[in-house]
């Protein structure tokens, strides 16, 4: 018996090739789901579907593989399932109900290979918490905290330091640097004569004070605070240069509600300048 044939517009081709070809297409070309477990998928096509070079297969997923992934097709063997550049997939790469699309490569030794939708280098790392991304390792979220924003931090000594956390900031925090403010600092004159220099009306109290002579003589002295509490002073340095006379004043009355009182400042003849340094 004749061969049933049709005209392709070339030549004549027999029905039963054309059935074959088009079993094969159709093996390709539907969306196959998946069984099997995560990583060792298992594919019917219901067709008689062949290992060769670039042959395409595509299914729907039902779990997400969770380590390296084979797949076997209509009972033909079980072959390796890589990414497009012929690595490993990782855990999570094939998630459940997604569709995915491959090709058979014989030059490798028989592989299956990914079909890339997406590339890139981004990792979860660097996309913000709980958004959805895709890289060449397929669908993934995103890890990255988001910090917002981290206020101001201040600084309020020297060589400090605000590590600043890793993730994402909106650009609204800031760091700055308080320093403390310049020290307070009021000069007046008295009297050389007088036995007693008194300091008042200070809007600070001061933690030394500098006298000195304006003219005449030459004299000069120092007194510090030397505890916060009692407030107590003490004479630094003090000297009166008067021919051979050298003069050493005791230590200094504690500052009180009415200033600063030194006692024995007697140097006949002379303006002083203090200044009082907070």
């Amino acid at each position: 018996m004749a061969q049933d044939k049709y005209w392709d517009g070339t030549k004549w081709v027999p029905i039963s090739a054309s059935y074959e070809e088009f079993t094969t297409h159709k093996a390709e070309d539907a969306i196959h789901l998946a069984t099997g477990t995560a990583n060792a998928i298992t594919i019917l096509t219901g067709s008689d579907y062949t290992y060769g070079q670039f042959k395409q297969l595509r299914f729907k997923a039902v779990a997400n593989n969770t380590g390296n992934v084979t797949i076997n097709v209509d009972g033909k063997g079980i072959v390796p399932a890589l990414k497009f550049d012929g690595t490993q997939l990782a855990a999570g790469a094939i998630k459940a109900n997604k569709i995915y699309d491959w090709y058979y490569d014989t030059a490798s030794g028989g592989r299956f290979f990914l079909i890339a939708k997406a590339s890139g280098t981004a990792v979860v790392g660097d996309v913000l918490a709980g958004k959805p991304f895709s890289n060449d390792d397929g669908e993934q979220i995103g890890t990255m905290p988001n910090r917002g924003s981290v206020g101001t931090q201040n600084l309020t000594s020297q060589n400090a330091q605000y590590v600043i956390p890793a993730g994402y900031h909106n650009g609204l925090g800031k760091v700055q640097a308080t320093y403390e403010a310049g020290r307070p600092m009021q000069m007046g004159t008295f009297n050389g004569a007088s036995p007693v220099l008194t300091i008042t009306g200070l809007p600070f109290t001061p933690i030394r004070v500098m006298f000195f002579n304006t003219n005449g003589y030459d004299w000069w002295g120092l007194a510090e605070k030397t505890t916060p509490s009692p407030n107590t002073w003490k004479m630094v340095w003090w000297n009166v240069s008067n021919g051979a006379t050298v003069v050493k004043l005791s230590d200094p009355v504690s500052w009180t509600a009415n200033g600063f009182t030194l006692p024995n400042v007697y140097v006949p003849n002379t303006i002083g300048t203090w200044i009082a340094f907070g």
